[in-house]
């Protein structure tokens, strides 16, 4: 928005445009503050496909905990945060392990943090993986975490589909309040969020949810509620086919009064 050029089209955009579908309410509460009309803007949440990323149920256990996070290697998910957080978790549950999936810019910054930690055996980088390898991947952890940041040029997370096929699968989430998050994720229902770069936090979070796999089990199960209701890609696709429905029935009827 400190582009002027930029601001000018955006008024001009929000001016001619019938409708604008944003990620989440967080997001439509900043569009708002570009200048569109409130009345102008639709929550269309994304959803997934559910039949690739289905429910698996968890054994609970203490020990040989994986942590995994999906994500491009960004400084918006927090990646680095991750790892500092995770050093503390090794302290206190050694048989632990994190996974990290995903490619981007950062990636050799945090190997290189991996390595100054001494983390190389406990943290793996597995770079991209399709889908069907990754519903595996899930699977077969017990905590995902994803401390998603906002980076100082203002760039953030709408919802991540990352978080919604983890949650799918039954796994119980550490994250942030930032973004639309909190709108995917209650704080103690399908996961736990902390504040955005809190290492401390991070880490206690962690090992409650590896200490309490009874907990674990009753997020995961919550979670997988939550993206069935909400962010399921079928339901999603025919809500968005009705937006446009309801704007073409309106054009039309603007356009035949216009001729008569």
């Amino acid at each position: 928005k400190r582009k002027r050029r930029y601001t000018r089209r955006l008024k001009k955009l929000f001016r001619i445009g019938d409708k604008f579908t944003v990620p989440s309410k967080e997001m439509k509460a900043l569009l708002k503050r570009f200048g569109c009309p409130g009345h102008k803007i639709k929550v269309m949440y994304s959803g997934i496909n559910l039949n690739k990323f289905q429910y698996t149920r968890r054994e609970q256990k203490t020990d040989n905990i994986t942590v995994i996070s999906v994500g491009r290697l960004h400084k918006k998910k927090g990646f680095r945060f991750l790892v500092k957080a995770f050093r503390k978790v090794r302290a206190k549950h050694p048989s632990s392990r994190l996974i990290i999936v995903g490619y981007g810019g950062e990636r050799k910054k945090l190997k290189r943090l991996v390595k100054k930690y001494k983390l190389k055996k406990h943290v793996k980088f597995k770079g991209y993986v399709n889908h069907a390898r990754l519903a595996k991947m899930l699977a077969r952890a017990d905590i995902f975490c994803l401390p998603s940041v906002k980076t100082k040029d203002g760039n953030r997370e709408g919802i991540p589909n990352s978080m919604k096929e983890a949650m799918a699968t039954g796994l119980p989430v550490v994250s942030t309040k930032h973004g639309g998050i909190p709108e995917l994720v209650t704080d103690g229902v399908e996961g736990l969020l902390v504040p955005e770069r809190n290492v401390r936090k991070l880490a206690e979070k962690i090992n409650y949810l590896i200490e309490n796999p009874a907990v674990r089990q009753k997020m995961g199960e919550n979670g997988r509620a939550k993206v069935e209701c909400k962010f399921n890609v079928k339901k999603q696709v025919k809500k968005l086919e009705n937006i446009y429905r309801d704007l073409i029935k309106r054009r039309r009827k603007s356009w035949k009064k216009s001729k008569r």
